[in-house]
């Protein structure tokens, strides 16, 4: 399931993230990424400690106050970010991400891109993802996020105008299938339309079947 959360920041989140990258303190992208993918990577990611912080505490904090992305994703274990800049020329060609996260050896069950470069300021760049339903090129307003189960398929295609700007994690779910993730994310969406009137069994057994669900499924 691909799962778009418009606004994921605030414009003052994201303004503080153009000035974290503004400041500098990039190095290439090789170094986090396998021997194997090495070839296939050309990018610029954070690496100064204090920027990083900031960066984590910024998205982090959005994504813990979204209700839309507890709702469809369910995280359980979030990865630090990383800051990720692809200038004119610069791509990563199709590639799977790690079933385990390096740094943390956590589960990634879901990836995250955030965009902070304005849509128009660049061209090329897309994420493109490929799922059972073919390919997918996603290019998304600053401040916009994709989620996307990390064992699909994906690149970043060359930015042939401009610089791209945006920000990556890994997530593990509490619920690792996506299918089932779906059923929860339905309920939710359900639930969230109704307010709770007096003695409304029906209202009753859809919240208990939601809950139920989420006590068998979380792990």
């Amino acid at each position: 399931m691909i799962v778009v959360i418009p606004d994921l920041v605030n414009r003052e989140e994201l303004e503080g993230l153009r000035a974290i990258a503004q400041a500098g303190g990039f190095g290439s992208g090789k170094a986090t990424t396998g021997r194997h993918l090495k070839g296939a990577k050309d990018n610029l990611e954070m690496i100064d400690s204090q920027a990083q912080a900031r960066v984590r505490e910024i998205v982090q904090g959005a994504i813990g106050r979204s209700g839309r992305v507890s709702d469809t994703i369910l995280p359980k274990y979030i990865t630090p970010p990383i800051l990720s800049l692809y200038r004119e020329g610069m791509h990563y060609g199709r590639h799977l991400d790690l079933a385990m996260a390096q740094q943390n050896r956590l589960r990634s069950d879901i990836s995250m891109t955030l965009f902070l470069s304005e849509a128009e300021s660049y061209d090329g760049g897309e994420l493109e993802i490929e799922s059972d339903y073919g390919r997918q090129r996603i290019r998304l307003p600053a401040g916009h996020a994709v989620f996307y189960p990390t064992l699909f398929p994906h690149q970043v295609l060359p930015v042939t105008r401009g610089e791209r700007l945006a920000c990556v994690l890994w997530l593990q779910s509490a619920v690792r299938e996506s299918e089932r993730r779906r059923i929860l994310s339905d309920l939710a969406a359900l639930s969230g339309e109704f307010e709770r009137p007096r003695q409304n069994d029906a209202y009753d057994l859809l919240m208990r079947c939601h809950q139920n669900l989420l006590r068998m499924w979380a792990g």
